[in-house]
């Protein structure tokens, strides 16, 4: 029988499993014709780590193994100094979808961003994995499709 989905705080320990899982999710994104960079991502954890008052991760854990997260940090509008959270990512692997891995992070993350007194929350669907199944999932919590993100690959190295 499986455990139930804990929902908890990325720790240091927590590296090696999540650079396996970005592998994972980078493999099947828009993003895989860039290179998947591991010492990016420890970057990013250690970031994450020292600025708890900014940023966060948050994972969603099952039979002791990581099998999602929710990234996400928080900022000020560009008009005046109130603030909102706007996710990194949310991530949770293939053969956990349609869980509640998902909802719960997304659950952990507005109770982090009130605390923190943000005005809302941002949410973005940038990887094309799902796209519509993930925006519909994000309407059925209460948010709001605004728009759309336009990209043009312009080259680079």
């Amino acid at each position: 029988m499986k455990e139930k989905i804990k929902i908890r705080e990325l720790e240091f320990n927590d590296s090696q499993q999540i650079i396996e899982l970005g592998r994972i999710i980078h493999k099947e994104s828009y993003y895989n014709f860039l290179p998947y960079e591991e010492m990016k991502i420890q970057e990013l954890i250690m970031v994450t780590l020292k600025n708890p008052q900014s940023n966060v991760c948050f994972v969603a854990e099952q039979d002791n193994k990581i099998i999602g997260a929710l990234c996400g940090f928080i900022v000020p509008y560009t008009m005046n100094f109130r603030l909102f959270a706007q996710d990194l990512g949310l991530w949770v692997l293939p053969k956990s979808r349609g869980t509640l891995a998902a909802k719960k992070l997304l659950n952990v993350f507005e109770v982090w961003a009130n605390s923190l007194g943000c005005d809302e929350i941002m949410l973005s669907i940038t990887s094309n994995i799902n796209q519509d199944r993930t925006a519909q999932f994000y309407e059925k919590l209460g948010y709001t499709n605004l728009g759309a993100i336009c990209r043009k690959r312009i080259g680079g190295k």
